[in-house]
């Protein structure tokens, strides 16, 4: 998977943006958090596993055309720029969390 956009959140926390939502990122549910590993693969083949968090959004647009989103949200020393040019692949897809647990994760250290 190639992201979309990746913005930095804070220190070393970032959210990956995936549009349009196919294959693997189907599996997830509008509107709910799913806890979840993910490798990302660096350009010269490097992969790093890390926990993450997704949440699937579904909204409709300007035009009144119901959009799908994928978020990742990511505890990384990468840049933004490696994280960026990087690919990603889910190794494992974790239970559906709550709202506050996915907040309670995003702040912890």
């Amino acid at each position: 998977m190639k992201t979309y956009d990746v913005f930095q959140l804070g220190e070393r926390q970032f959210a990956l943006h995936f549009w349009p939502v196919t294959g693997c990122l189907e599996r997830f549910e509008p509107g709910q958090y799913y806890a979840t590993a993910c490798n990302i693969v660096l350009s010269d083949g490097y992969v790093s596993p890390h926990d993450c968090i997704v949440r699937r959004h579904r909204a409709r647009n300007f035009a009144n055309v119901m959009i799908d989103h994928v978020y990742i949200l990511i505890k990384s020393y990468f840049a933004r720029e490696t994280l960026s040019a990087a690919a990603y692949e889910l190794a494992h897809v974790g239970k559906e969390i709550s709202e506050a647990e996915a907040i309670a994760w995003k702040n912890s250290a």
